[in-house]
């Protein structure tokens, strides 16, 4: 679904109001969903606000915070350059004390 839609879900207190705080994320907001039960804010986003029911269906993770919808980033192929030499390796980590263990 996130390849064909080019959208997914994030969710979480703190994900969330890290993307409503930067510029960057935030162009790729494309809609906040909240409970009717929740304090409104002001965000300058794309709000929905879902009855209580409905949000409890979609908020899988039990955060029970806003749920922003993000258009998926575009990632480029990777072109190596004549200066590159040896082994790169590509790794997404969520929490960076994960390096040590790559």
């Amino acid at each position: 679904g996130i390849r064909k839609e080019k959208l997914f879900l994030v969710s979480g207190e703190k994900l969330v109001q890290e993307i409503l705080t930067t510029d960057r994320l935030r162009a790729q907001l494309q809609t906040l969903l909240v409970s009717s039960e929740m304090p409104r804010a002001e965000t300058g986003a794309n709000t929905l606000v879902l009855s209580p029911a409905l949000f409890r269906e979609v908020d899988v993770s039990g955060t029970r915070s806003a749920i922003g919808v993000m258009q998926l980033p575009g990632i480029s192929a990777w072109q190596p350059t004549s200066e590159t030499s040896g082994v790169t390796v590509f790794l997404p980590f969520q929490d960076p004390a994960n390096i040590g263990a790559a």
